[in-house]
């Protein structure tokens, strides 16, 4: 039957209205879903079996509403939540602002601390002001020892401090009058040879 269908010019139009009919009657039909059991029901007239189907609760353009309704909570809710961040970052920024003009200072800026196969060894703080400081505190302690720390500024090497790291200390830090903001990276090492650990300045 595909066969002839598919060789007949009279079949193949035949199937086209018929296929436009069904589109037709799809735009009639009703709105809204018939009540639940309406199929099984007319199954059993026509003397046919019907395998029973949990009612649905809600046709599609209820889900379709209910899909529109909860798109535009979650976009309230994710306006209220960047107005709220950006709220944040206004009175973080006020506070930050309010602490550099007492202490008389330019800037106050994080780094990480990188050892040579370049995982993260702890955080480097710098604050640039007068006198200009550097504070670091390290994710796990290194080998007890005395460890230098330098700044590298304009191609030339100035000496941050020499800080005994022992017990498990994990943090150290100086005060400098290098102008931290033309430092490019600081450096640290232990005085008797080592890894070299290595925070990149923006």
């Amino acid at each position: 039957m595909i066969e002839h269908a598919g060789g007949c010019a009279g079949c193949q139009r035949l199937l086209s209205e018929l296929s436009l009919i069904g589109d037709e009657l799809l735009r009639l039909a009703p709105e809204h879903e018939p009540p639940p059991g309406f199929e099984v029901r007319v199954l059993e007239r026509l003397g046919r079996p019907a395998r029973r189907r949990r009612p649905r609760l809600r046709g599609w353009r209820s889900h379709a509403l209910a899909a529109v309704v909860a798109a535009a909570v979650a976009g309230a809710a994710a306006v209220a939540t960047v107005l709220r961040a950006t709220e944040d970052e206004r009175r973080l920024g006020g506070q930050l602002q309010a602490v550099l003009s007492r202490a008389d200072g330019k800037y106050l800026a994080v780094t990480e601390l990188r050892d040579e196969a370049g995982r993260e060894a702890g955080l480097v703080f710098h604050y640039g002001g007068d006198p200009s400081w550097i504070f670091v505190t390290l994710e796990r302690p290194l080998p007890a020892g005395r460890y230098a720390a330098t700044l590298l500024r304009a191609g030339r090497t100035h000496a941050l401090g020499t800080f005994e790291l022992a017990g498990g200390a994990l943090s150290f830090g100086a005060a400098t009058r290098v102008d931290l903001l033309k430092v490019t990276r600081m450096r640290v090492r232990a005085e008797r040879g080592g890894p070299v650990y290595t925070a990149r300045f923006q």
